[in-house]
């Protein structure tokens, strides 16, 4: 045995040392003797094309390149939106945005309708200029422009960010930019001083994708900042409304813009001061306002401009602000991206009839699974509780929602796994009912489940096992994991009631039936958290239980390491388990710590390091999809791993 684990390790030696040189490495194994000991002979060392060295995954998250985080790092998931304008290259709504976790800086994200996904250009970027909603289409057709506060012109081709040089605006945010598409230009107007915000500009600008020209008007807008505007493209005017004045207060007059003079249009009703997202509406032809309602800040209105008047839209909104809204002609909606008084982001759409909320990001919640698919490259978030269940996938970028026809009726406590022989993540057992209105613990009084369902990418599907033979009773709290070797699913441990009941039964699911597996030395029965991982680098199932860490073998459960051998263990569950394909090691997450299983202990090379919050008895490490080490998910919330090997 002894050689065949020093023969795994030289053979994952030559694979990484392999990766490094660019070449493929294919093996193939040979039956050794009746001892079930391996030969791996080296077929080929050929370079890898340069689709094969794309597909290789890096060894760490691209994330933990830019991040100053030496252990854990937040992978942008959520973003706010500081301009928002529709790209006709990549026939979608984009925005530079601002991610809302920590230390992070501005970047390109576009909108795919289930959410918001960074694309990375190929060379340039105006990270650090921020627009402050000074984004617009690049004339030509030819991607979208940013004028930046400091007075910097970029340009977005589709593929690259180009910087532009030239006389031009100074400096100055927050600016109005528009689009004028019967004139194939972008109109500038006001703004602030960038370098000590003392003057306020009344000055015109246009750009026509090479050079800024300043145009005059006998009569114009009075300085300000902060002015909304949006073309109209019905009646081929730039609208123009409100802005803050040099004496800080709020406007609520409308001008036109018809590429050769302002014109003050005096409209019989007009919206409140304050405005925090404009565009135009191709469905009902007109420019739409989404504006504050007076003396509350942060109830959000809808108006209709006709090039008369406005008016109140039927359909309004809920208490949003500091919005962003952009138009987008191909699938006939408008995208309004907004931050909610606690600093949480919502995007809506409207079809011209109705604002309907597209959840970007999962909720917060501890009811949730979450498990790898690594054929697909998708990491499944499943999401119970009492109210609506949900199924998220997470690709590296960002969250999109499913709503199948069909979900798993569990609610708490039940436990997901992927099965890389079908390719589906399997969900099995937890707790469902019993939850009535103003009740404190739903799960004292919730029935244990012993349903098992497989989720293909699509959809769920309820996997329906032999009628006859034995089968293992309802549970909750319990570790499921697949061995890949003996190609089964295996469950441990549990708790037959909400309330208790903790049992330590390990089965097996092979397919078609399941199978009860003794074990000459049972785990103890202390408590029910526990989890288990797959180690596929020594071909063994391993079982974390009370701190304590179990390994399958020939007569079962074997007791490899206790907890008087890894004493930092701080959480109640003493950490969630997981294969790492860059250390090919299992490793363990107590809530503060990461460990590295060697094979005989638990080994770590950074014991006080910040790591993210404690995830509980919650399994909540799972491989990670963007490369091969692991990541932390807790609700909408990802970290990358990014601790050297």
């Amino acid at each position: 045995m002894r050689s065949e684990a020093r023969l795994r390790e030289v053979l994952s030696s030559c694979r990484r040392i392999l990766r490094i040189l660019g070449l493929a490495m294919k093996l193939k194994p040979q039956a050794s003797g009746a001892r079930g000991l391996f030969a791996f002979v080296v077929l080929s060392a050929v370079p890898l094309g340069a689709s094969e060295r794309d597909a290789v995954k890096a060894a760490v998250h691209p994330v933990c390149k830019t991040s100053t985080a030496k252990q854990w790092a937040h992978v942008p998931s959520r973003y706010r939106a500081w301009g928002t304008v529709f790209d006709p290259v990549r026939q979608r709504v984009v925005a530079f945005a601002k991610p809302l976790e920590p230390g992070r800086e501005f970047v390109a994200v576009e909108w795919t309708g289930a959410g918001w996904s960074p694309f990375v250009p190929r060379s340039g970027s105006p990270v650090g200029d921020r627009p402050d909603g000074a984004i617009a289409l690049n004339p030509g057709g030819s991607g979208f422009m940013v004028f930046a506060e400091n007075g910097v012109t970029w340009v977005w081709d589709g593929e690259q960010w180009d910087e532009h040089f030239g006389l031009g605006p100074r400096g100055r945010t927050p600016a109005a930019l528009v689009y004028d598409s019967n004139r194939d230009k972008v109109l500038l107007f006001g703004g602030r001083r960038e370098s000590d915000h003392s003057q306020y500009f009344d000055d015109t600008w246009q750009w026509d994708a090479a050079r800024w020209e300043r145009v005059f008007s006998a009569d114009s807008p009075s300085p300000r900042d902060a002015a909304w505007v949006g073309y109209d493209a019905k009646r081929k005017r730039v609208v123009l409304f409100g802005g803050r004045a040099a004496q800080g207060a709020w406007l609520a007059d409308t001008w036109e813009w018809d590429g050769e003079r302002w014109t003050n249009a005096f409209p019989w009703t007009s919206p409140g001061p304050r405005v925090d997202a404009m565009a135009y509406d191709p469905v009902r032809q007109g420019v739409v306002l989404v504006g504050y309602k007076k003396d509350a800040p942060y109830w959000t209105g809808t108006w209709i401009y006709d090039g008369e008047d406005w008016r109140v839209a039927t359909e309004q909104l809920p208490a949003l602000g500091r919005c962003r809204s952009a138009s987008d002609p191909v699938a006939g909606r408008l995208v309004l991206a907004c931050a909610t008084q606690g600093d949480v982001e919502e995007t809506w759409e409207s079809d011209g009839t109705k604002w309907v909320a597209r959840e970007s990001v999962p909720p917060a919640t501890a009811d949730s699974a979450v498990a790898t698919d690594l054929a697909r490259g998708r990491v499944l978030l499943f999401i119970g509780g009492e109210a609506d269940h949900q199924t998220w996938e997470w690709d590296g970028k960002s969250w999109e929602r499913h709503r199948p026809p069909v979900q798993p009726d569990a609610q708490y406590e039940f436990a997901m796994a992927y099965n890389p022989d079908r390719k589906r993540v399997v969900l099995f057992g937890g707790l469902a009912g019993g939850c009535e209105p103003g009740m404190q613990d739903c799960t004292r009084y919730a029935k244990t489940q012993s349903s098992m369902w497989e989720w293909d990418g699509r959809k769920w599907e309820k996997v329906v096992a032999a009628s006859r033979g034995l089968k293992p009773a309802p549970r909750s709290g319990h570790a499921l994991a697949y061995d890949s070797r003996r190609k089964r699913l295996v469950v441990h441990g549990g708790r037959l009631t909400g309330s208790g009941g903790a049992v330590a039964s390990t089965w097996e699911w092979g397919g078609a039936k399941w199978e009860w597996r003794t074990s000459e030395s049972p785990p103890s029965v202390t408590s029910m958290h526990s989890d288990m991982a797959y180690d596929a680098e020594r071909g063994r199932m391993m079982l974390q239980l009370d701190c304590s860490t179990y390994e399958w073998g020939q007569k079962g459960w074997d007791k490899v390491a206790s907890a008087e051998r890894a004493t930092s263990f701080v959480s109640e569950s003493c950490g969630n388990i997981v294969f790492d394909r860059r250390r090919r090691r299992v490793v363990l997450y107590d809530g503060e710590t990461l460990w590295v299983w060697d094979g005989k202990k638990w080994d770590t090379s950074d014991p006080v390091a910040k790591n993210p919050d404690a995830f509980g008895w919650s399994r909540m490490l799972v491989p990670d999809v963007a490369s091969e080490g692991v990541a932390a998910v807790a609700s909408g919330t990802v970290w990358a791993d990014c601790r050297p090997d």
